[in-house]
């Protein structure tokens, strides 16, 4: 059948209406054209007795009751949009359904508040304001770590013919930055000793003991956790942190971020109250002036 054959019996059967004015498909335009499709038709109701549009209709309602159930799953106290609600417990089980308005008169909302956990049926929990805050200052401090923790390897170069003293610098720079919770490359390498670009021969002997020097005094912060690279003169040494030290440098993190936001918080509750007293003077002098 050609496309425009189509178009046309396609039209016809639109143009037919059940008594609810829903549009279906015609049986007798097409059964001649799309004899299959007029056989599954046949067989079953039209307009809305339809199992197919039916089965759309409910899949849609479900769509729209999810997204709505999504949408209000948080809402707090009185923005809550359902009259009758139930308490979970600790244990998880559910109370008696309860008025909303009955269960907000009996705590105090600056202190507490009501949390919609569910909408189906309505589930609510009480939640403790400044525990919550609390919380959400520990996420965001141990998030922040994570991040601090993701960062790549710090890298430490070391020359086989360094002086004993900047040896010893960068032993103490390697276990400063493994102590911070940080994975360390020391990478040897020959460096020129004069302005002509000389180079010094060390022999595999002394390089070894270079490096083993440096395990040993990391030995009680950091570990390997990768094999050496070795390529003619160059060697890199990969240590990260001992399991143990690695915990105590993300509590030490943790701990830090939340005496900072702690301490932002309380310098921005201390500006409330100064500007709240303010307004409190400025009020009771306006009082006094009437």
């Amino acid at each position: 059948m050609s496309r425009v054959a189509i178009t046309s019996v396609l039209r016809a059967a639109r143009s037919v209406r059940c008594a609810s004015c829903t549009p279906t498909y015609s049986r007798p335009a097409l059964a001649p054209a799309l004899p299959a499709l007029a056989r599954t038709y046949a067989a079953a109701p039209t307009g809305h007795g339809n199992p197919w549009v039916l089965r759309k209709r409910e899949q849609a309602a479900a769509a729209e009751a999810a997204a709505y159930n999504e949408r209000v799953v948080g809402a707090r106290n009185q923005r809550i949009p359902f009259r009758q609600v139930q308490m979970v417990g600790e244990d998880g089980h559910l109370g008696e359904p309860v008025a909303l308005n009955r269960l907000l008169a009996q705590i105090d909302t600056d202190v507490n508040a009501v949390v919609l956990v569910a909408a189906d049926p309505p589930v609510v929990k009480i939640v403790n304001l400044e525990e919550e805050r609390l919380k959400e200052r520990e996420f965001e401090a141990r998030q922040k770590v994570r991040r601090r923790l993701a960062a790549e390897d710090k890298e430490i170069q070391v020359g086989w013919t360094a002086a004993e003293g900047d040896m010893a610098h960068k032993i103490q720079l390697a276990r400063h930055t493994l102590e911070k919770g940080d994975r360390v490359q020391l990478i040897f390498a020959m460096r020129a000793n004069n302005a002509g670009g000389a180079r010094t021969f060390i022999d595999d002997g002394t390089k070894v003991q270079i490096v083993a020097r440096f395990e040993d005094a990391l030995a009680d912060v950091g570990k390997r956790w990768k094999e050496d690279q070795i390529a003619k003169g160059l060697w890199v040494a990969h240590f990260a942190p001992l399991d143990s030290i690695a915990s105590e440098a993300r509590t030490k993190l943790v701990e830090a971020e939340q005496d900072k936001k702690r301490l932002k918080n309380e310098k921005k509750e201390a500006r409330r109250h100064k500007e709240e007293e303010r307004k409190r003077k400025a009020a009771a002098k306006a009082a006094g002036k009437a």
